[in-house]
């Protein structure tokens, strides 16, 4: 099981499945994945849908994707928080 902030699952999910996924995932979203080889990066396939949240009682809540960040000569823009 993966927890964390929404970047870090899209990114993660990303990896793990090794290819193109939505990128959108909001509260309490679920993706169930199989391993299908030993290795960790692209060795894993979705089990249904990744990142669903139909099993909440209003759908999928505060969903965010990497398209939300602002861009900057045409790439998201890093800003530092501290």
């Amino acid at each position: 099981m993966v927890v964390g902030h929404a970047a870090t699952a899209i990114v993660a999910l990303h990896s793990l499945v090794g290819e193109n996924i939505p990128h959108r995932v909001g509260y309490a979203t679920v993706s169930v994945l199989d391993r299908i080889k030993d290795d960790v990066l692209g060795a894993w396939t979705p089990v249904g849908k990744i990142a669903r949240g139909d099993f909440l009682s209003t759908g999928m809540l505060k969903d965010w994707g990497m398209e939300d960040e602002p861009l900057q000569d045409g790439e998201v823009r890093v800003m530092l928080r501290l």
